[in-house]
């Protein structure tokens, strides 16, 4: 019963850890992504353009991503939606076969 008591003690431990890996590591990945653009794009603002205040790399990254949210909404996603569509629907006709033998039976001189 002692063991029993322990292995399910060490499962939820192991799954807790595990569940709190997940969680985390997203998040630190993000963080330290977001920072280290901060910086970089702080650092090329502040010496390329002739004017420069503090907060303009952020303004450049909420735009930046914004633009490519943007693009991907509009353009990629309406390239994907048809294609899908497209692809789905010559899939999922359940008449397909009929209409494809009733346009072939003339051809083939049975009607």
């Amino acid at each position: 019963m002692a063991k029993e008591r322990k292995s399910c003690l060490s499962k939820r431990v192991s799954r807790r850890f595990v569940n709190g890996l997940i969680l985390l590591v997203p998040v630190v990945i993000t963080l330290l992504v977001v920072s280290e653009v901060l910086h970089f794009t702080e650092g090329v603002l502040g010496k390329h353009l002739p004017f420069y205040f503090p907060g303009l790399g952020i303004i450049t990254v909420v735009l930046v991503i914004y633009f490519v949210g943007w693009i991907s909404s509009y353009w990629i996603m309406r390239r994907l939606i048809h294609y899908g569509e497209a692809r789905s629907a010559a899939r999922q006709d359940p008449c397909r076969q009929v209409h494809l033998q009733q346009c072939q039976a003339p051809l083939d001189g049975r009607l």
